[in-house]
């Protein structure tokens, strides 16, 4: 009773003296975060108590802490949008990218000139690599900016930033866990990352947006709490399970809720709790300030929070430039960026409940951020003046030579772009998540393997249900396998035929059959060495029999598993793009470069019934009556890439087409004889 006791008393002082610090902050036009600190400070260990009233017990302070932490990464997810780091583009990406690697760098180098081990230094690394996305998204709400451009720059970068900080925490945990740093390592976890990524997104893409549309349409708020809040926790329980951190678990279901119909009314019923327990974190880091180590370490504060104004302003200006934006358009750019964000609380408390944290890297690095948070609106809003004092600083010539690239760079966007490159890029990238997701399900397996074979007492029945995991395992990746294997035939086709002259048909067809077997040896190979790496012993006597059958499935399941997989895969690309805004949706100019993104490719089999046996492609004509274009055709285990117009359809023909899913589900009604009244001529 008594700790409970505790619990509601230290909870009272925190609200309402985090509430007077708030009005007092509020009024004087200062960020909240500053009152929750500055009462976190005036309730905290290292001063006197306030008319009897302080925050004393460390374990309910970390409690507090843990639940706070966990609800607002979780809003960061809200915030945060899959298809809004599709839409950054390249300016924010490059910019995000050369800001965090410099700053990074900057930390590790001031790190060590301070004196702190490798961890430390890393860690210092990425609290610098953060900005503040609210103190950002104010001040530019406040000058009315943000439908300027540098303003979507802006944006952009920390959107960038938030992804990249979330995986320098995982990272971050799992050197602290192991106490070692090598490239091996930095692999293994990157990996590992990588497969947790892909797992959450494909299996969250696919169940969470039902699950959240079907609670939306319940029309009750406690519905949606509980249930966002259940996601939350539960997702986050599980990453820590695996080794990650609660927040990485908690980032990434906000994220995929994100996704969703009803995210706003998600956002709008979790905003009063979110509210709270951020005022209970900030007030918890303002607990941990000691007044003395911040005089002690007080030349180091000021040496950083010089560094971070001046480095974070040149990197992020120089990545901006990189990509062609005008030199004022990039020097507000970095101006808006230089701050320390309140992320970086979020990493000290991660490494303060590791116990990998030097004493010194808490008052040093709560102090940077907020003195460059308290500073960035005074920057910003005298940004014109201080270009302009830039500007006579730097030579003449540079700023020529500037004006010559940034005119160079223009102008070499304005080229139309390659269509063939921008769908083998599309190809590309499905492959490399296919792979991912075959290798998550392999790896599952032996995780299942692992836990539940042991337990059984009989051999026999160990022996069958080992091979049943495996088994199912297999049949659940031939989708994925197949999809590649259609990619690589695509993506031959693309190779070759851009290079090699129409007229040497017989040259471009056998270039086209080596480069989709060489693709498609690669897969098999990757394949095998992964099942190799993964399997136990009592598996490999019947591991011929285990792919045959799997094989043997799939092919008398393939025009199944072909759809399976189409239709998910137009429902992640639906789900991405269903909240885009409706200008966006509009018509272009390039609608043929641009709209080749969004293509697809589909398998359909000619059956004997179908109107296109015994025609030839050129009778049909199907490009011209539905879009889609052939890519190529299966027969009887013989591709034919990139078919001549004189090439007859048989029975038992696998057709891979090429189109956005209005043209395909044509050119599928006219091959299967359901719009037959179009090939009358």
């Amino acid at each position: 009773m008594e700790n409970h006791i505790i619990f509601l008393q230290d909870f009272a002082a925190v609200m309402v003296i985090a509430s007077i610090a708030m009005l007092v902050l509020h009024f004087f036009k200062q960020p909240v975060i500053l009152g929750y600190i500055i009462t976190g400070f005036l309730l905290g260990p290292h001063t006197p108590t306030i008319l009897g009233i302080g925050l004393k017990n460390e374990e309910t302070l970390n409690t507090m802490s843990e639940m706070a932490i966990v609800l607002l990464m979780f809003s960061l997810g809200l915030e945060f949008s899959i298809r809004k780091l599709r839409q950054v583009g390249m300016p924010a990406t490059v910019a995000a990218t050369t800001e965090i690697i410099v700053m990074f760098i900057t930390g590790c180098v001031a790190g060590k000139i301070f004196g702190l081990s490798i961890i430390n230094c890393l860690f210092l690394g990425a609290i610098l690599a953060t900005s503040s996305t609210m103190v950002i998204s104010k001040t530019l709400a406040d000058l009315q900016l943000l439908k300027e451009r540098f303003a979507g720059i802006i944006i952009g970068i920390a959107v960038v930033e938030d992804i990249v900080c979330i995986s320098l925490m995982a990272i971050l945990t799992s050197i602290a866990l192991t106490g070692s740093f090598g490239v091996g390592l930095l692999t293994g976890t990157f990996a590992k990352l990588g497969l947790f990524f892909v797992i959450a997104l494909v299996a969250g893409l696919l169940l969470v947006p039902r699950l959240m549309n079907y609670v939306e349409k319940t029309e009750k708020t406690e519905f949606i709490l509980i249930i966002a809040l259940g996601l939350c926790f539960g997702v986050a329980l599980l990453a820590e399970s695996l080794g990650y951190s609660t927040a990485l678990g908690a980032f990434i279901i906000g994220a995929l809720i994100a996704e969703t119909h009803g995210v706003q009314k998600v956002e709008k019923t979790i905003q009063p709790i979110k509210d709270m327990f951020s005022a209970i974190f900030f007030v918890v880091v303002g607990t941990m300030i000691d007044p003395v180590a911040v005089v002690h370490y007080l030349p180091q504060i000021l040496i950083l929070s010089v560094v971070v104004l001046v480095m974070k302003t040149a990197a992020c200006a120089l990545g901006s430039l990189l990509t062609g934006n005008p030199f004022p358009t990039s020097m507000k750019v970095g101006l808006g960026m230089c701050n320390v964000g309140e992320v970086s609380f979020i990493i000290l408390s991660l490494g303060m409940s590791l116990n990998v944290l030097d004493k010194s890297i808490y008052p040093i690095g709560v102090t940077v951020s907020i003195l460059t948070m308290v500073l960035t609106p005074f920057i910003f809003n005298r940004g014109d003046r201080i270009i302009v004092l830039v500007k006579k600083f730097i030579p003449k010539s540079i700023m020529q030579a500037i004006g010559v690239y940034i005119n160079w760079y223009q102008q070499r966007g304005k080229v139309e772009q390659d269509i063939s490159v921008l769908l083998g890029r599309k190809f590309f990238i499905q492959n490399v998540i296919n792979l991912g997701i075959v290798t998550a399900i392999l790896i599952i397996a032996a995780f299942l393997a692992e836990w539940i074979v042991p337990s059984l007492n009989s051999s026999l029945v160990s022996t069958l249900v080992l091979n049943l995991i495996w088994l199912v395992a297999f049949i659940i990746c031939v989708p994925f396998l197949m999809s590649s294997q259609q990619n690589h035939a695509a993506l031959s086709y693309l190779l070759v035929s851009e290079r090699i002259p129409e007229r040497a048909t017989e040259i471009r067809h056998s270039v086209q059959r080596v480069v989709s077997l060489f693709g498609f040896s690669c897969l098999g190979v990757y394949v095998t060495i992964l099942i190799a790496a993964l399997i136990q012993r009592d598996v490999w006597k019947y591991i011929y029999i285990l792919v045959f059958i799997a094989a043997l499935v799939g092919y008398l399941l393939r025009n199944y598993f072909n759809r399976i997989y189409q239709d998910a895969q137009i429902e992640i690309e639906t789900i991405l793009n269903r909240t885009a805004p409706p200008e966006e949706k509009k018509e272009k100019e390039l609608d043929k470069s641009m709209s080749i993104l969004h293509n697809d490719t589909r398998v359909i089999i000619i059956q004997e019934s179908s109107p296109c046996v015994n025609r030839s492609i050129r009778d049909l004509n199907i490009r011209y009556r539905s879009g889609a274009t052939i890519i190529s055709i299966d027969r009887d285990g013989r591709m034919i890439i990139s078919p001549r117009g004189e090439e007859v359809f048989q029975k038992g023909d696998y057709v891979l087409l090429l189109g956005n899913t209005d043209q395909l589900n044509r050119a599928e009604q006219l091959i299967s004889g359901m719009g037959t009244q179009i090939f009358e001529i």
